[in-house]
């Protein structure tokens, strides 16, 4: 059974003197829930299977791996998403870099005073097609009072401790250049260090 057809979720306002954005794709949360959601059962099929032609112990623990990896991707993983898919105006934000600050999901707004760090990560060589995985770290100086000023689940959701992660797509190398330029010239204004990762994929 297919998800019905849905309207274009209604993207996030513009801001004033914008540097840098970049807004979730609703489509592709949904696709991406869908793939969560098979691949837990296929986990569970597989692991059964072959739980079926051992003995105890290794049955046993073979079917705890198998329930515990379709657990996390039918009951974590693919809620998450599917809460993202339905997500439009401000929740949709990943990043967006003002003269003030940085903004993320849901319309948080940080300055630049609350960061101690703007780490940029990059996966190259994704899927072989000289396309790359980005995602930007903001490391801040006291995470649980940024945190404290969130007011939705959206905004509270790319916490990872002392951390906001806001991934940036999957862009070509050019763009991911241009990226990297554009938010190290941002980070050097607002007085920021910035850091650049990165890693080749296998």
């Amino acid at each position: 059974m297919t998800d019905p057809v849905r309207a274009p979720a209604m993207p996030p306002a513009q801001r004033h003197g914008e540097i840098y954005r970049h807004v979730a794709d609703s489509s592709a949360q949904n696709r991406l829930a869908t793939t969560y959601l098979y691949t837990g059962v296929f986990e569970l099929l597989v692991m059964g299977v072959l739980a079926f032609f051992l003995e105890p112990p290794v049955r046993w623990l073979l079917l705890a791996f198998g329930v515990a990896g379709c657990a996390m991707f039918t009951l974590v993983l693919y809620p998450r998403a599917k809460r993202s898919a339905n997500y439009a105006g401000d929740d949709l934000i990943d990043l967006i870099v003002t003269p003030s600050g940085p903004i993320t999901r849901g319309g948080f707004q940080l300055s630049w005073r609350e960061l101690s760090q703007f780490r940029l990560e990059v996966l190259t060589n994704m899927g072989g097609k000289g396309k790359v995985g980005m995602h930007a770290l903001l490391v801040l100086a006291d995470g649980a009072a940024v945190k404290a000023r969130t007011t939705t689940e959206p905004q509270r959701s790319v916490f990872t401790g002392q951390k906001i992660k806001a991934n940036l797509g999957v862009p070509d190398k050019a763009e991911a250049e241009r990226v990297r330029d554009l938010l190290e010239r941002a980070c050097a204004q607002g007085g920021v260090p910035f850091d650049y990762r990165e890693r080749h994929s296998s």
